[in-house]
């Protein structure tokens, strides 16, 4: 299964086209780990770290993206984690993250793209089981169907994205949406 969804994953990379410096830097170092490592999806691999995958989930209205406070980093941060190997493939992985930490089900999103929109690579900080390494992260952008209390989400306003990733991703996302939104 990790084989097929490898190469399910450097087909998607390939053909992606980044927008920035940043982001074609961030889309080099994946599709290299992803072509080099032996387990890129392993989460117990720390050199240099794994492939993680992430949700982008925007408003109905297409106005707005939720965030959630990582317990860990203490930031608000896009829905994502770790790549199982239950999962079919790295969108599965981030439709389930999605669910696990924020209670939205794949049903009530609107999937803008089957690959991912974005890239980002970041380090992640030794912790008491782990030591620091880099999460090569996946970002999918997704749109709630319907608002719906969601307790653990945080509503931000695209142009007020807490750091410059994210407001990249943002506009990646805003050109998916249909201009009658």
């Amino acid at each position: 299964m990790q084989n097929a969804l490898r190469a399910q994953l450097l087909r998607q990379l390939r053909l992606h086209r980044p927008i920035d410096p940043i982001e074609a830097q961030a889309l080099g170092d994946v599709l290299d780990f992803t072509e080099t490592h032996p387990s890129p999806f392993d989460r117990q691999a720390f050199a240099p770290g794994h492939i993680t995958a992430s949700v982008l989930l925007l408003s109905p209205d297409g106005t707005q993206l939720g965030l959630i406070q990582h317990q860990k980093l203490g930031r608000l941060l896009q829905p994502g984690g770790h790549v199982e190997s239950s999962d079919d493939s790295v969108l599965a992985a981030a439709l389930r993250e999605l669910t696990e930490e924020t209670g939205v089900q794949s049903g009530e999103v609107e999937v803008l793209s089957e690959a991912p929109i974005d890239m980002d690579v970041h380090t992640i900080p030794a912790g008491p089981d782990e030591g620091a390494h880099c999460h090569f992260d996946l970002r999918y952008g997704v749109r709630l169907r319907s608002l719906r209390p969601l307790p653990q989400v945080t509503w931000l306003p695209l142009a007020d994205l807490p750091d410059a990733n994210l407001r990249r991703a943002a506009r990646k996302l805003a050109r998916l949406l249909p201009a009658a939104v």
